[in-house]
C-alpha cells in the first residue's frame, strides 16, 4: 500500500525545493515521492513544476537527417 502525502507536506518540500541550502535533498526527496508515493494529479503537477524550475533546462533533442 501507497503512503498518502498531505497537500502541507508537498507545500514544504516545495518551498525546501526552491532554498538554496535544501535544494539538492529537497529535489532527490520530491523525485522519490513522485516514484513511490501515493499523490493527486496536482501534487504531481506542483512537484514536477518546482522541479523543473531549478533544474537546468535540457538540450532540445535533435533529429538529424
Amino acid at each position: 500500500m501507497q503512503e498518502i502525502v498531505s497537500d502541507s507536506s508537498v507545500a514544504r518540500l516545495i518551498q525546501a525545493i526552491n532554498d538554496p541550502g535544501t535544494q539538492a535533498l529537497a529535489l532527490a526527496k520530491a523525485k522519490q515521492w513522485c516514484e513511490s508515493l501515493k499523490l493527486t494529479t496536482a501534487q504531481r503537477i506542483q512537484l514536477d513544476m518546482a522541479i523543473r524550475s531549478v533544474e537546468p533546462p535540457r538540450p532540445p533533442n535533435l533529429i538529424v537527417v
